[in-house]
């Protein structure tokens, strides 16, 4: 099994990456910028860190999937991966493709976001659409077991049965990696298998608390960056 991890802004700049490259970890997925709201501002210093140890690094943009209101700037799926890439373009090209974090707003939430799964899949479709013009790489999506569900019908474009899966679903301890022969878990359709699994967030490495994942050795193939 590949070990990877991620780090956002509340991870810090101080995280020790040899620690980190010494636990096994073969690369890092940095979070960009959160919705329309904020950037990672310890983004330079985490991605130059972790290459400076021979990590692999990849970003993600943590979607924030809310219809115009008429107020705040940057809702829509262009204005949010415009921002993103903004903090992300000074370090480019990257070795892992870009991730679209699909997660939020929370489902129980979406009737006071006024939101329906068909919003969500059209916003996170045109999201990816975005992602891959403004790279010019193929993004993948992150979900997990507890949005992704909600979807429903509208979760079964082609546009996403297509794309690599990075899927969330934690188990009872999110502080011991799996087993190397662990099976990874079955998400939801379209997707019959994912080809990368976050098991957990509470990660002690490095002196910094990170989101511990793993992938096959045919599934990690998906996230490298190919020349």
């Amino acid at each position: 099994m590949i070990r990877f991890v991620d780090a956002s802004g509340y991870t810090g700049p101080n995280v020790r990456w040899a620690e980190v490259k010494a636990a096994g970890v073969v690369g890092v997925y940095f979070e960009a910028q959160v919705g329309n709201d904020a950037p990672n501002e310890f983004f330079e210093a985490q991605v130059k860190g972790a290459r400076d140890e021979g990590l692999l690094a990849g970003f993600y943009h943590f979607a924030e999937a809310l219809p115009e209101d008429g107020v705040h700037a940057n809702r829509d799926p262009q204005g949010q991966l415009a921002l993103a890439w903004k903090v992300a373009e000074p370090l480019a090209p990257f070795e892992l493709i870009p991730i679209l974090d699909a997660e939020s707003p929370e489902p129980q939430n979406w009737i006071r976001d006024r939101v329906t799964s068909a919003f969500e899949s059209g916003w996170l479709a045109a999201g990816l659409a975005q992602l891959d013009l403004l790279t010019g790489v193929r993004a993948g999506i992150y979900t997990g077991a507890g949005y992704w569900p909600a979807m429903r019908g509208a979760g079964l474009l082609d546009c996403f049965s297509t794309r690599a899966l990075w899927f969330g679903k934690y188990l009872g301890s999110r502080s011991i990696w799996p087993a190397d022969d662990c099976s990874l878990p079955t998400p939801c359709p379209p997707w019959t298998q994912c080809d990368a699994w976050q098991w957990g967030d509470e990660l002690m490495l490095g002196g910094a608390r990170l989101d511990g994942s793993v992938a096959t050795d045919a599934g990690w193939q998906r996230f490298l960056v190919k020349p």
